[in-house]
């Protein structure tokens, strides 16, 4: 499976939620204090968007229901009840790339 550009980090400031469509998938980049992480851009919890979330360089907080995650891990914290599931990305020169075989879901219940 081959990697694929995400977006340049020109495109992102820290602490920035944004959504980029890669060759079909619509994902959610997160900017914090270390690589940015790319993860589904849906909370795991109701399906709310996490682009309207909040970053504060290590915790990700969803808007909606407050769960948060530690953008290191993905581990859940507070709140939140299931982990943040994540692309493998890496970093070169100035552009992002995951590797995006297919769509990352949860099962909401």
């Amino acid at each position: 499976m081959p990697w694929k550009k995400v977006c340049s980090l020109n495109d992102l400031e820290k602490d920035q939620i944004a959504e980029f469509d890669v060759q079909g998938v619509l994902v959610a980049v997160v900017r914090g204090e270390n690589q940015p992480v790319v993860i589904p851009p849906m909370c795991p919890h109701l399906e709310e968007p996490l682009c309207e979330g909040v970053c504060d360089g290590r915790t990700l907080t969803c808007h909606k229901h407050l769960w948060q995650w530690d953008l290191e891990t993905g581990n859940p914290m507070g709140l939140a009840q299931k982990p943040l599931k994540r692309y493998d990305s890496k970093v070169e020169g100035d552009t992002l790339f995951a590797l995006i075989d297919q769509e990352i879901l949860y099962d909401y219940e």
